[in-house]
């Protein structure tokens, strides 16, 4: 385990998608087929598969939202380890806003919970279904948490608005500014909820901006790079909001490492924990970033900000990194040659 997790701190060292070994930090798009590192699989009866690890743990780890960005990554992280765990997703036929789903649903030592619309552009348009997706399918995991005794891990969201200060620690005051944001901390609440009356030991994950390959091309850094590759204009709308940017494969450390620790159910609420890189960059950093490794390319502004935009945010996770002994060894201008590289782009300028 302890060498698993050191490979996957090492990414951005050397080849595969995520930088390190190909057999620690491989990749597959989530579009095409499933990728379990050689892993023996058995379909279940609820259109869910059993991937079987070489770990001491008798009940596997439960993952929602396993065919989606970050659930492949840590299904790739999960088998690099030993790590028995089952995925579930609404792509399989597994929809946890079907309140019946819960009796299909396998016995398991830890559900990290991943499953959910994600999207702050989209989820203006469709605020209904942001909040009726993103709460029921939590209060599902979180009723399956509680009655087989699991942990659970709820892949939370920025939560601070334009910050009062910066960096910004866990202390920081919840200022949600787009229906997105509100919809994951009502799924925080009730995981406050779960933990303080049930005694369901809940982490909370916070992170800032994630990035890597197989993204969606409605993020920022998927949308740069799928016009650098094949246009020669890149065109975004606002080239000043800052962000702070995380490695996919340094979550997926990061999840490694509470998914191996002790559980402990004290009933006085969840861990909260930030996670990010420490530093901001804008979008024109990231423009001439990516130019400065495809060539020169015209680049168009549309000057539009949007609704309710942050202008800075930089994530303290002293507090993550001190319980966990985790850091971030990925930066934003190695990512970025990361994701060009499997892009099959060729040689780096």
């Amino acid at each position: 385990m302890l060498s698993a997790i050191a490979d996957l701190r090492r990414c951005g060292a050397g080849g595969g998608a995520f930088g390190g070994r190909p057999e620690i930090c491989g990749w597959k798009d989530p579009r095409v087929g499933s990728r379990h590192s050689g892993a023996l699989e058995t379909p279940c009866d609820h259109n869910m598969t059993l991937v079987k690890g070489g770990g001491e743990a008798s009940k596997p780890v439960l993952v929602t939202g396993a065919t989606g960005f970050v659930g492949r990554a840590l299904g790739v992280g999960l088998d690099a380890a030993g790590i028995g765990w089952i995925g579930a997703s609404r792509a399989g036929g597994f929809d946890l806003e079907d309140a019946a789903i819960g009796a299909r649903l396998p016995d398991c030592r830890i559900l990290i919970h991943l499953a959910g619309r994600a999207g702050v552009p989209e989820s203006w348009d469709q605020p209904a279904a942001y909040h009726r997706t993103n709460t029921l399918t939590t209060l599902a995991a979180l009723e399956h948490a509680r009655a087989c005794g699991a942990g659970f891990v709820l892949m939370s969201s920025y939560m601070y608005g334009v910050p009062q200060r910066l960096p910004i620690d866990e202390t920081h005051p919840v200022d949600c500014r787009n229906p997105y944001a509100h919809s994951k901390h009502h799924s925080e609440l009730l995981c406050h909820a779960y933990a303080q009356d049930f005694g369901v030991p809940v982490t909370i994950l916070r992170p800032f901006n994630i990035f890597g390959p197989g993204q969606g091309t409605n993020q920022v850094i998927p949308h740069i790079l799928a016009q650098a590759l094949d246009e020669p204009v890149i065109r975004v709308n606002d080239l000043a909001p800052r962000r702070d940017y995380l490695w996919i494969g340094d979550l997926v450390d990061a999840l490694l490492r509470v998914i191996s620790a002790p559980t402990h159910v004290s009933g006085r609420g969840p861990a909260v924990y930030n996670l990010g890189s420490g530093v901001s960059h804008s979008v024109a950093e990231i423009v001439d970033a990516v130019v400065s490794l495809v060539g020169p390319r015209r680049i168009v502004c549309a000057d539009t900000a949007r609704l309710n935009e942050i202008p800075d945010c930089v994530c303290d996770a002293s507090r993550f990194r001190q319980a966990f002994n985790w850091q971030p060894m990925t930066d934003l201008p190695v990512g970025l040659r990361l994701m060009l590289d499997h892009a099959g782009n060729g040689p780096m300028r």
